[in-house]
């Protein structure tokens, strides 16, 4: 953070955490940023595990891997969409970053279990993110 605002002073450069294993905690995050912004230029999206344990479902019933991975990465984004359209609607540079072992994994194909709930490995699940 410190070298964001060294570059830019006068942007706003904030670190919030949260633990993104559980949908909700991601959708209660982003009510509380959106109660105390009115737009979002940037978003990066980092979160991750690196576990050789099987399948490990969250409350919510979903792989605590893929909820890192996946799921919570696009509850992010959809939840604070509105925030970023109105970023753009003025005019200025919105992105979003998603940071995960790029180029490292293949596409997942098998379709009709896309929650790994029938082939779960973590080979599988590091695809399917």
């Amino acid at each position: 953070l410190n070298e964001l605002k060294s570059i830019f002073p006068q942007g706003s450069h904030a670190f919030k955490p949260c633990d993104a294993s559980l949908m909700a905690n991601a959708r209660a995050f982003c009510r509380d940023f959106e109660a105390s912004n009115s737009k979002l230029n940037y978003l990066v999206l980092s979160q991750g595990m690196a576990s050789i344990d099987g399948r490990n479902e969250t409350i919510e019933g979903i792989d605590k891997k893929l909820a890192l991975h996946y799921y919570g990465r696009m509850q992010f984004i959809r939840s604070l969409l509105p925030l970023m359209r109105k970023s753009a609607e003025t005019g200025e540079d919105v992105r979003t970053m998603s940071i995960l072992s790029a180029g490292v994994h293949s596409p997942y194909t098998n379709l009709d279990d896309l929650a790994l709930k029938r082939n779960f490995s973590l080979a599988n699940a590091a695809n399917a993110a």
